[in-house]
């Protein structure tokens, strides 16, 4: 018997190729580097099509009644376009995965389709033979749950213990999005703007301070694709953490005794700390007086004995936010002698000790205030006339051309 003939057409960015003959339909799960997640279904298909002259206006109606020749070149021009609109259709079935809700541009999840050649032939006066291949990547719902706009977020961490028994703790990850995402992310004073994957920085590797550590060092990398960020993140355990609000100390307390006497003896204390860009300059002063008289009163009562501050001082230095207090006093064994108060500390209480170590982890301060650590990595846009009126990020306003990570995000 002899059997029917199948509907096969391949259509791709507004050229219809009927009864095309496929090669090949690789689909291919892409997973990260790791093996271990599942991100995306790769197609790579290769198909042959015979075309006439005469059905132009079917196959490709802008070309409807040129000659041969330039239909041909009409049409590979157009099949070697990237990002546009792909269908495979058998039987009146779409193979390809349907893109995500919301998306009204046609990239796929890996800033494509992309095409890579497009060989055509005259066979006649009126007849060419087209040899085709393109590759696609989707995001294909296998387990009926709603798609993740994040594909992958991996990571290692090791630690190095110095000879003092102090470590050093490091994360290193990746993590990638996908370019067919429809929901786009929010950029700091762009209502609906959207973003690449530096988006993405405050869910996925903005990481709290471990306990009884200090955040050394924070870096991030957007790959040129906007589709990953490499994410490395350095803490360092210290044998004191640092009072509130500064995020480096250093101090020391000093005692002499002068000679023959053992009824006084002579006390200093050093304290240095340094905020950040928005941390404010009065409460490290106040933190750091705190911390100075504390310590000096502390050194005292440890002998049943008796502090008068004899002088102090407070620097702040003008190009960095940095101050340092120093307080020199008399320890007298005199139970009669008084502490007196400290310039324009009167009425505020001696504070507990603060040289005590704390094992409560510590939150970075909101990662939006940070300074520049609030800027949203960009990689390069790219312009493409597939993808059309998107939402600048910057700029606020609607225009051709496409921030990569957010292809999907067309604006309104």
């Amino acid at each position: 018997m002899r059997r029917a003939r199948l509907d096969v057409d391949v259509f791709y960015n507004g050229v219809t190729l009927p009864y095309a003959h496929v090669h090949s339909f690789a689909q291919r799960s892409v997973s990260d580097a790791t093996g271990t997640d599942w991100m995306l279904l790769d197609l790579d298909m290769s198909v042959t099509s015979v075309l006439n002259a005469k059905y132009a206006a079917t196959i490709y109606p802008a070309a409807a009644g040129q000659a041969a020749p330039t239909i041909m070149k009409m049409i590979r021009s157009k099949l070697l376009e990237r990002r546009g609109e792909i269908q495979y259709n058998f039987n009146g079935v779409d193979l390809i995965p349907a893109l995500p809700d919301g998306n009204r541009g046609f990239v796929d999840a890996n800033n494509g389709p992309v095409p890579q050649y497009c060989n055509v032939s005259l066979l006649t006066d009126d007849t060419f033979v087209i040899d085709y291949r393109i590759t696609a990547n989707f995001w294909e719902d296998l387990n009926a749950t709603p798609a993740n706009n994040v594909l992958s977020n991996r990571w290692s961490e090791h630690v190095v213990i110095d000879q003092h028994n102090y470590s050093k703790y490091n994360r290193n990850g990746t993590y990638i999005i996908r370019s067919d995402n429809p929901a786009g992310m929010p950029v700091e004073g762009v209502s609906g703007g959207t973003s690449s994957a530096g988006g993405f920085r405050q869910q996925f590797a903005t990481l709290g301070i471990r306990p009884g550590c200090v955040r050394q060092s924070a870096s991030y990398v957007v790959s040129p694709d906007g589709l990953r960020m490499q994410y490395d993140i350095t803490d360092q355990e210290v044998f004191v953490l640092p009072p509130e609000p500064a995020f480096e100390a250093e101090g020391w307390y000093t005692e002499s005794s002068p000679r023959k006497t053992n009824a006084k003896r002579h006390s200093m204390v050093h304290i240095r700390l340094v905020g950040s860009k928005a941390t404010i300059v009065g409460d490290l002063v106040r933190t750091a007086v705190l911390a100075a008289a504390s310590k000096m009163r502390a050194g005292a009562l440890a002998r049943n004995a008796n502090v008068v501050m004899n002088s102090g001082s407070v620097t702040m230095q003008m190009y960095r936010n940095e101050v340092i207090v120093e307080m020199h006093g008399t320890v007298y064994a005199d139970d009669n002698a008084k502490v007196p108060k400290f310039g324009g500390m009167a009425g505020i209480n001696y504070t507990k000790l603060l040289d005590t170590i704390s094992t409560a982890g510590k939150n970075p301060p909101a990662h939006a205030i940070r300074g520049t650590a609030g800027i949203v990595l960009q990689a390069g846009a790219y312009w493409d006339p597939n993808i059309k009126q998107l939402l600048n990020a910057q700029t606020g306003k609607t225009e051709p051309g496409v921030v990569p990570g957010t292809a999907g995000k067309l604006g309104e």
